[in-house]
């Protein structure tokens, strides 16, 4: 009878999600070369630092220029050397590592006999805390002998693990499968989980995500007894979010305007309405105010004053470049399934059937969820806007951020802008579509759980095989 109730258990979307994500995010953490995640050469360094107890960056000198970049082992900028004479010089279409045994060769020199000089990656604008993972994955490392190698895979299994934690949370809490299962799909999109396998900020930032859309949803059309723990929790999951990148507390709009369930007591409606909302805005401030050193000294073609003058002077010019960035990038390749650096994009045919079953995600209702029509919702056309726009204004808010600190003054299209930025609004304009339709295909949970496992472990098995065949 126990090994029946333990199967049982793994027929829900968490357990699933924890043995899927755990198998391919393992698999891509040892696949990937040394630093060939997205920036993970300037990630990993800073990690590096904040693991020895630098929380600050140390200043120093290259090239006559001042940089608050610090100190980190040689060995760390031999393997950044050798990742950006791979990525800049392939050798031909279907292979882009030149040499396996000259990245293992030189990621297992000992830390503690290598020599310290000086990062030339910049300073990073992300606060210490948003490494607290593979920071802790590092320290751990440093107990034994660590290599280069060694604290590389120890930071990214630490990413991946804290990952799959708040992840599984966020699906744990939603009691309503049909929204649990879009969660379930956009948690394991092959963008999400090559994240998750390397060492950056991002997959925290979709975990934390994730986290709060759940709590919103639960908050507003689930909790038929309010747990003050669901409070706490979406302000850290808020909070967090808001102090790694300020744009996204434009995501908090679904709490402050829609009503909450009337299970939650007064106090607590108005913590979450009007408090966790302010210190969000605060910490936006804040974050905003530490980085202004570096995000007022961009890069040499742009001047964050002399772009904002050209937005206040030229706004349907900056309507123009925003629609232009719409058109011309490719988005669904960019948000759903790239990977690494060398921006390595899935074949069409996963992009296509991963968009396809999202969108149908959207329409589903799977037997034995309650009616929506039951549930305690006031004004659905009008949630389902508020999600929607709240989705709208953070990508728009994003790509202003990326226009006025890292686009040529008056820019054709904003430049800058990464596909997996947007994958936390996925969750919240997709549920903004299923609340402004009233059209479900009611399934059986079985036909459910097979359409997302069959859907989620094809797409992810082909995006490694065509990533093993372009990087080997």
């Amino acid at each position: 009878m126990k090994f029946k109730k333990m199967v049982s258990k793994f027929k829900e979307a968490h357990w699933l999600f924890v043995v899927v994500a755990a198998i391919f995010g393992i698999t891509l953490v040892f696949l990937t070369p040394p630093l060939w995640g997205a920036d993970e050469s300037a990630h990993f360094f800073r990690t590096y630092q904040i693991s020895e107890g630098r929380l600050n960056q140390d200043e120093q000198v290259i090239n006559g220029n001042k940089s608050y970049s610090g100190y980190v082992p040689s060995s760390f900028l031999k393997l950044s050397n050798l990742f950006s004479h791979d990525i800049n010089n392939k050798p031909g279409d279907t292979r882009q590592v030149d040499d396996v045994s000259e990245y293992t060769r030189i990621g297992n020199i000992s830390i503690r006999k290598d020599t310290k000089v000086a990062n030339p990656l910049g300073a990073i604008t992300y606060p210490a805390i948003s490494y607290i993972a593979p920071a802790l994955g590092m320290v751990v490392a440093n107990l034994f002998n660590p290599t280069a190698l060694a604290l590389l895979y120890s930071a990214r299994m630490a990413v991946l693990l804290l990952y799959i934690m708040l992840v599984f949370l966020s699906l744990l809490l939603i009691k309503d499968k049909s929204v649990k299962w879009i969660i379930f799909m956009i948690a394991l999109l092959p963008t999400c989980i090559y994240q998750a396998s390397v060492v950056n900020v991002d997959s925290l930032l979709f975990a934390l995500s994730f986290l709060m859309f759940s709590l919103i949803y639960k908050l507003i059309y689930e909790s038929r007894r309010h747990n003050k723990y669901y409070t706490i929790y979406l302000l850290l999951s808020a909070g967090l979010l808001t102090i790694i990148k300020p744009p996204y507390l434009i995501l908090t709009l679904p709490f402050i305007f829609l009503p909450l369930s009337k299970k939650i007591s007064g106090t607590n409606r108005k913590i979450i309405r009007y408090v966790i909302p302010v210190i969000c805005l605060s910490i936006a401030v804040m974050a905003t105010i530490s980085v202004q050193r570096i995000i007022s000294t961009p890069l040499p073609y742009t001047s964050l004053a002399e772009q904002l003058h050209w937005i206040i002077s030229n706004p349907f010019g900056y309507i123009n470049t925003i629609a232009r960035t719409v058109v011309v990038i490719s988005w669904p390749p960019l948000i759903i399934g790239t990977f690494g650096s060398s921006f390595i994009s899935m074949p069409c045919l996963i992009i296509d059937l991963l968009m396809l079953t999202l969108l149908a995600s959207v329409f589903l209702r799977i037997s034995g969820d309650p009616s929506e029509d039951n549930k305690e919702i006031q004004h659905i056309r009008l949630s389902g806007l508020i999600f929607i726009l709240a989705g709208i204004l953070t990508s728009l808010a994003i790509a202003t951020t990326l226009f006025l600190t890292w686009t040529h003054i008056g820019g054709y299209i904003v430049e800058g802008i990464q596909g997996r930025y947007f994958i936390p609004v996925i969750s919240f304009t997709l549920l903004g579509l299923r609340m402004s339709t009233n059209t479900r295909l009611v399934v059986a949970e079985s036909h459910a759980r097979f359409l997302f496992i069959a859907v989620t472990v094809f797409c992810l098995a082909f995006s490694i095989l065509w990533y093993y065949k372009i990087l080997y």
